[in-house]
């Protein structure tokens, strides 16, 4: 809902208005009766009341005084001689309200109590164009107190609307004058119904909003206040036109329902606008963009945790004002003194009904874009209280507090049980950047603008009774190359300035002297009361004067303007003279008024000593001598003792014989070692070197020491045990343990056995490295407990410590590695005070024992970790400890049949092994990506962007997530070009802000979502289809269709398209074969894909489906390793997925129909060391459809649960075998499955032969030994079936098991098992 500036409410009918729109700038914004102009009911009650009250009580509030104006930067034209507003004027003129500035001129509204030659609306500077010759009718209205307008000056003319209605928003009356040339003093037709909303007046052009307002009485929850509802909106814009500034994009020629105008804007020669569509707030921008100042900011820039509060243009560049609403950073702005570091609003909020207004705190942000020739959009670092905020030309300038504190209201929480925020300054600066040839950046020193704390407004003589102050800030106006400020509280500056003083440092009976020199800074000359000096002892006065601090008064007392008056102070150094002194030096002054500067003073007394050089850490071996010096040297005038030495255990020093003094401005250095012993590795403590001469100091140095490890050592020794190291890449840590360390590596890693390598990064370049460490890592890729660690010191990522972009940029330094899945890249920071710098190698074993250490040597290498993981036994046991086979069983039988098969499970390893075995049918299996931050891929790049409508969209995806608005998004952005900029940008999208989670499309006109919510619980098929041709973007969710709106304009082309390159948000699931079509796929074609399913091949043209000719990309996402997806369209667009994880899932979608089954060896089971067992699956095909299948064989080892083997059967079913002679003879050889199966004792195997054949079928046991011979004969191409009546050769009954039969027919040989049940 629209907050308009002084109260009411106001409601667009055209549709929703969520965003505020940012009344007129300049309208009396301390007017107190303003605050009542929409209470309707006021206007006709006590409007004729409020109407004889007297001026002054109109324009001034209370507790302050009227507001003063300077100005500086360019005069050339006279646009800054405002009567009493030049620093030569002895005083300033109160009573300026209101200013505006256009290219050489400026206007001021003047009201105050001084007499001055003139009134009303003043214009100053350039009139050539007759830019001052301010319409008569609106020079009567400055006149009328109750009168409400506002003014817009561009270049060379001005433009004002009036409101002769008193509703105080909105003009009845619009004006025009000044340069004409290209039609911008020309008044545009206007309805007569209609109201100026929003104006602004570019360099020769203009643009305003208008609509009907209608006020809508409410009764019920405020009653008597109007709701002002706008109809009929409209945009126009006229004058020059040289660079499409007035050429209003279509979309807001006609405003439709879901767009409200916010706000208008121009520059030069381009023009911004801001408007709410379907609750999101949008930019638009048209005309000059030589210098970018017409590229708008994107939508997750304007819709994020940050509210866009303002919006300035300059000629050819733009300044923004963003707030963070959302989070009170009041205790962040709490530092150790209370001090503020950033730059910040307030605002209040009523605590309860009765309870005082609570003050928060939100950070605001600045952002430039445009022509930077002149550093205009080069933002400067600001903090404080932000106040006010300007453009002009090619300059900017900001109002802010200086010495910003947050203090705490006890008062309050006394009586409320809550403390309140007090804010305090010291005063307000006025910051400028950008052009400053004219000083139109640089706030004059002869002024300044003060902060009120208390008693009354402006320098005085002192806090008095009355109520506080007010407190208003200072009002910026900038033009082409000037500023003016206005405020109450703007001032003469402060009169003098002064040199500070050194220390005093003297020996016994020095008297030394110092200098002051005052400073006449001021536009006038300063007197000089009194100079004098005072000492504080527990907060009191000193008034025995026991300080050694004297002064010798000038000769003078006053200081010139623009001319500098000196005097000494002096210090005696006598027994009296403690070893420090301070006092402080007063300075009574009277300018215009009372000041009193005060001056720091200090003195030592004593060995004035500085240490030149610390000795950095002692680093060596067991049993080595590492020698260190530490230097002093005496900065005081007398000679120095050294007098006693402590250091801690192990440290020694040289003795320096009699040499124990040092002379002023000399020095001593004195050399300390250590011997290392066995243990301790560590030594740390201060050594104290005590200095004297009349008084004694202790000088403090840090010694640090410690061993370089050795192989047997273990890595717990380390002072950094404790210590968080910075990485990436394979998470080896425990669910629920965030920060790696050497202490989380021993007891919360998945992994047991590391291999930390030091010398790879300090060889970067060397590929032979690279690929041995590479094969280090295949070699033990089975293996789920071993992990490399390549570690990165300080030194070699620039800007070195503490590398504040090594988590932006570690997943590059990883991705130089082909072999990424076992290894992680670290910020080496301390490992370099454990081994020797040769140390280029280390392995660990599963106790962070030291087996190897030295330089890189890969046999070496390999031969430890071999060995580290071998004692590490049960504990690091590969992930091919087990296995189960065949990979892959491929049945094929009839329908309504039953099939039995075996696997084989193999126990590798020494060990007696627990597994669990289980089987689950399958329809098909989906190869994808998964993209989640840990623990998948990041995003995808594509160098796909030849896109343009009509187009196709298809993907297969299911999501993790439920909650699209994270990190305050207000929706996720999924699938999108990378160029926001454009005004063809489009976005697919995933939002959950409208009851359940949804996927939509999204552009600068539409924004919609799905029907049918989109749950992690399943894959969904979704199909955008734009088709601008036909003026449609329709969304299809499995084959249905979701929305059908119509399309305003193309989709953005010549910008690579990826998934989770821009934001907000970022999609986190699963992501399978993906498609996109040139041309705008039928209803029909879509329905068939679906029902093809989520493996079909869209390469062929199948059922409906005929665009497969069409296809520009088509990513099936089945390579199952490494980073790269292929192109299967053929075009080439292949794209890259970033991570450092396995980013790659098979998910098998389950049949309803159970027909896999285990007979034998299922559930848990114990397998002996080097054996194998034979588990029995059978097939049922008896409620299945004819088609092929796809089911899992899955074996869970207990000693790893993720070392997980997954089998597939392949299963396709035909039709049930013709039971009937066939007239056709077979095509092809084949041997069916023998039926029935499993049997007892007899069976019939069928076979087909195309051919007149020598045929040879044979029975075997499992080991290969033949049982049985059923048949040798030659027989003619047919069908054919010969029986088993499970006896051997002799006509023996064969014992119950697995069987293979065997077929050879001239080159045709097959075989296939049974089994026989007793």
């Amino acid at each position: 809902m629209i907050q308009p500036r002084f109260g009411g409410v106001l409601q667009e009918a055209a549709g929703p208005i969520t965003r505020p729109i940012s009344p007129p700038a300049t309208i009396f914004p301390s007017h107190p009766v303003a605050y009542l102009q929409y209470f309707y009911y006021i206007f006709k009650i006590i409007l004729p009341i409020i109407l004889i009250l007297s001026i002054p009580l109109l324009i001034v509030p209370s507790c302050e005084p009227p507001p003063k104006m300077i100005g500086y930067g360019s005069n050339e034209f006279g646009q800054l001689n405002f009567e009493g507003t030049n620093w030569q004027d002895q005083r300033l003129a109160e009573g300026y309200t209101s200013s505006w500035a256009g290219g050489n001129f400026s206007i001021a509204l003047y009201n105050g109590p001084t007499i001055m030659t003139d009134s009303g609306f003043i214009c100053k500077g350039d009139n050539t164009f007759g830019q001052c010759d301010i319409p008569d009718s609106l020079m009567s209205a400055s006149f009328i107190n109750l009168m409400f307008y506002d003014l817009s000056l561009g270049m060379n003319h001005g433009m004002a609307w009036v409101d002769t209605s008193f509703s105080g928003n909105y003009g009845t009356n619009l004006y025009l004058w000044g340069r004409n040339d290209n039609g911008q003093a020309t008044l545009p037709e206007l309805p007569d119904s209609s109201r100026i909303i929003k104006m602004a007046a570019g360099g020769n052009h203009n643009i305003i909003y208008i609509g009907d307002v209608t006020p809508v009485i409410d009764t019920v929850y405020y009653p008597g206040t109007a709701t002002l509802v706008i109809t009929n909106p409209q945009i126009l814009v006229w004058g020059d036109n040289s660079y499409g500034q007035c050429d209003i994009p279509t979309r807001f020629q006609n405003l439709s329902d879901s767009l409200v105008i916010q706000d208008v804007y121009a520059g030069a020669n381009h023009t911004i606008i801001t408007y709410d569509s379907l609750g999101i707030l949008k930019m638009a921008a048209w005309g000059d963009n030589r210098y970018g100042q017409s590229v708008i900011l994107t939508e997750s820039e304007l819709n994020g945790d940050k509210t866009l509060q303002e919006l300035h243009c300059g000629r050819d560049h733009n300044v923004a004002v963003f707030v963070n609403y959302e989070n009170d950073i009041s205790e962040e702005l709490l530092n150790g003194d209370g001090y503020i570091d950033s730059l910040f609003i307030i605002s209040y909020d009523q605590s309860y009904d009765y309870g005082p207004t609570l003050p928060s705190h939100h950070k605001v942000s600045l952002m430039a874009w445009g022509d930077n020739t002149f550093g205009q959009c080069d933002i400067p670092i600001l903090t404080g209280l932000f106040e006010d905020i300007d453009v002009g030309g090619y300059h900017n300038s900001v109002a802010v507090t200086d010495g910003s504190m947050i203090l705490f209201d006890e008062a309050l929480y006394d009586y409320y049980g809550y403390y309140n925020y007090i804010h305090s300054a010291l005063g307000r600066s006025i910051v400028g950047w950008g052009k400053n040839d004219q000083g139109q950046t640089y706030f004059p020193l002869e002024y300044i603008v003060n902060w009120n704390t208390g008693g009354p407004t402006g320098p005085g003589p002192g806090p008095g009774p009355g109520p506080a102050p007010a407190n208003s800030p200072p009002i910026l106006t900038l033009g082409g190359d000037h500023t003016l400020v206005r405020g109450s509280h703007v001032y003469r500056a402060p009169s003098i300035d002064y040199t500070f003083p050194d220390q005093f440092n003297g020996a016994m009976g020095d008297t030394l002297y110092q200098t002051i020199t005052l400073y006449g800074i001021g536009p006038d000359t300063v007197n000089l009361d009194s100079i004098f000096i005072l000492t504080y002892s527990d907060g009191y006065v000193d008034t025995l004067e026991t300080h050694p601090f004297f002064v010798e008064q000038p000769e003078l007392d006053y200081v010139l303007f623009d001319d500098s008056l000196t005097f000494q102070i002096y210090c005696i150094y006598d027994s009296t003279h403690m070893i420090s002194e301070t006092a402080n030096l007063f300075i009574h002054s009277d300018g215009w008024w009372a000041d009193t500067t005060v001056i720091p003073l200090n003195s030592f007394f004593g060995p004035v000593i500085e240490v030149n050089s610390f000795p950095d850490i002692f680093l060596g071996d067991y049993g080595e001598t590492v020698i260190k010096s530490v230097e002093f040297r005496n900065v005081g005038n007398a000679t120095a003792y050294l007098d006693s030495i402590y250091l801690p255990e192990y440290f020694e020093y040289e003795p320096f014989g009699e040499d124990n003094f040092i002379l002023p401005n000399d020095s001593l250095e004195i050399y300390l070692y250590i011997t290392f012993p066995e243990y301790p590795m560590y030594h740390n403590g201060n050594g104290v070197f005590y200095f004297s001469n009349y008084n004694t100091i202790a000088q403090n140095i840090n010694l640090n020491a410690t061993r370089y490890m050795r192989v047997g050592d273990n890595l717990n020794l380390s002072n950094y045990f404790n210590y968080n190291i910075g990485y990436c890449g394979q998470d080896i840590l425990d669910e629920g343990v965030g920060n790696l360390s050497l202490s989380t590596l021993s007891e919360f890693a998945s992994t047991n056995v590391h291999y930390l390598d030091f010398g790879y990064f300090d060889s970067f370049g060397d590929i032979q490295y690279g690929v041995q460490l590479d094969e280090i890592s295949t070699l033990f890729q089975d293996n789920p407990y071993f992990a490399s660690l390549i570690g990165i010191g300080y030194e070699n990522w620039p800007p070195g410590p503490p590398g504040n972009t090594f988590y932006q940029e570690c997943d590059s330094l990883l991705s130089l590695f082909e072999q990424r899945e076992n290894k992680l890249v670290f910020q080496d920071g301390f490992f370099h005070q454990h081994f020797k710098e040769d140390v280029q190698s280390v392995v660990l074993d599963m106790y962070l024992n030291i087996i190897y250490m030295g330089q890189f040597d890969q046999d070496s290498i390999t031969t430890h970790i071999e060995q580290a993981i071998e004692n590490c036994g049960l504990g690091c046991l590969s992930n091919t400890s087990l296995t189960l086979g065949p990979d892959t069983l491929q049945i094929t039988v009839p329908q309504n049949s039953t099939t039995i098969d075996t696997v084989r499970i193999t126990n590798n390893t020494e060990y007696t092994l627990d597994y669990y075995l289980d089987v689950e049918s399958g329809n098909q299996l989906v190869s994808s990506v998964l993209f989640h931050n840990g623990s998948g891929g990041n995003d995808m790049t594509t160098s796909f962007e030849t896109i343009s409508s009509p187009a196709t969209i298809s993907m297969w995806l299911k999501p993790l997530e439920t909650n699209w608005s994270q990190d305050n998004s207000i929706y996720t952005n999924f699938l999108s070009p990378s160029d926001t900029s454009s005004s063809q940008y489009w976005e697919i999208i995933f939002d959950s802000n409208i009851e359940h989670p949804r996927i939509g499309w999204k552009d600068y006109e539409i924004h919609s979502l799905s029907d049918v919510a989109i749950l992690p619980t399943e894959w969904y098929h979704c199909t955008f289809v734009h088709d601008l041709p036909n003026e449609e973007i329709i969304l299809y969710v499995n084959g249905v269709e979701q929305f059908r709106h119509i399309a305003f304009q193309d989709i953005q082309a010549n910008s690579p398209v990826g998934i989770n390159m821009i934001g907000p948000g970022r999609y986190t699931g699963f992501l399978a074969q993906t498609s996109i079509w040139n041309v705008a796929l039928s209803q029909s074609e879509i329905t068939t894909l679906h029902n093809l399913g989520i493996n079909a091949d869209h390469l062929l043209n199948q059922g409906n489906y005929e665009s497969s000719d069409d296809l520009m990309v088509y990513w099936k996402m089945n390579e199952q390793s490494g980073y790269s997806i292929m192109d299967y369209s053929g075009n080439g667009f292949h794209a890259e997925v970033s991570g450092n994880q396995d980013i790659w899932r098979t998910e098998l979608i389950v049949s309803d129909q159970p027909w896999l089954n285990l007979m034998s060896g299922g559930g848990s089971q114990t397998i002996g060391s080097m054996v194998n067992e034979v588990a029995l699956v059978s097939v049922n095909t008896s409620s299945l459809e004819i088609g092929d299948y796809t089911g899992v064989i899955q074996l869970i080892p207990d000693y790893n649960p993720s070392a997980m083997i997954n089998n597939i059967v392949m299963l396709t079913i035909i039709e049930e075998l013709a039971t009937s002679n066939e007239v056709v003879l077979p095509v092809d050889y084949a041997l069916h499955q023998n039926y029935p199966n499993p049997f007892n004792p007899i069976t019939d195997i069928k076979y087909d032969l195309p051919d007149n054949e020598e045929v040879l079928i044979v029975i075997y046991d499992i080991m290969g030994r033949q049982i049985r011979s059923l048949l040798h004969q030659k027989q003619l191409a047919g069908y054919h079936q010969v029986q088993w009546d499970g006896r051997n050769d002799f006509g023996e009954t064969v014992a119950s098991g697995m069987y293979v039969y065997a077929l050879k027919a001239g080159k045709y040989l097959n075989t296939k098992k049974m089994v026989m049940l007793k």
